[in-house]
C-alpha cells in the first residue's frame, strides 16, 4: 500500500494554524504532523498537545480550538487534540521537552508512551 506523502502546503497549514492558536492564547506544548498507523491508520494527523484539554474536558477544549481557527472542510485533514497527560503527549515532551527547538525536526521509526510514531514532522514540544 503507497504511503500518504506530507507536502509542503501541509507543513505551511500546520505552521499557520500554530501560529493562529498562539495569537488566539490557545495553550500548545505539542504540535506535529503524525502518522501512526497502529493508532491512527494511513492519514496523516496534526497532533496538538493542550492542558486544556485535562482541565476543561475534551468538548469544550475542542470548542475552544475551533473557535481559535478559521473554517476548514472536514475533510482536508484530521486535528487530534490531546492532553498533557496522555501517553504520546508525555513521551514526546519527555524526550524532547527541554530542547532547544524540535521545529522541523523528523519524527519515526520511534515509540513514544506506548505509541509508534510512523514518520512524523514537529512544530513545538516543550
Amino acid at each position: 500500500m503507497a504511503k500518504t506523502l506530507l507536502l509542503g502546503p501541509d507543513l505551511d497549514l500546520g505552521k499557520r494554524f500554530i501560529e493562529l492558536l498562539d495569537a488566539a492564547e490557545f495553550p500548545v506544548t505539542v504540535a506535529c504532523w503524525l502518522r501512526c498507523e497502529e493508532q491512527f491508520g494511513e492519514a496523516w494527523e496534526l497532533v496538538l498537545g493542550s492542558q486544556l484539554y485535562d482541565t476543561l474536558g475534551p468538548k469544550q477544549a475542542y470548542r475552544r480550538l475551533i473557535d481559535a481557527l478559521p473554517p476548514i472542510k472536514a475533510s482536508e485533514f484530521q486535528i487530534r487534540l490531546l492532553g498533557n497527560r496522555h501517553p504520546l503527549v508525555k513521551g514526546l515532551r519527555k524526550a524532547f521537552g527541554k530542547a532547544g527547538s524540535v521545529e522541523e525536526m523528523r519524527l519515526g521509526g520511534q515509540g513514544f508512551g506506548g505509541v509508534w510514531i510512523d514518520d512524523g514532522y514537529a512544530y513545538r514540544i516543550t
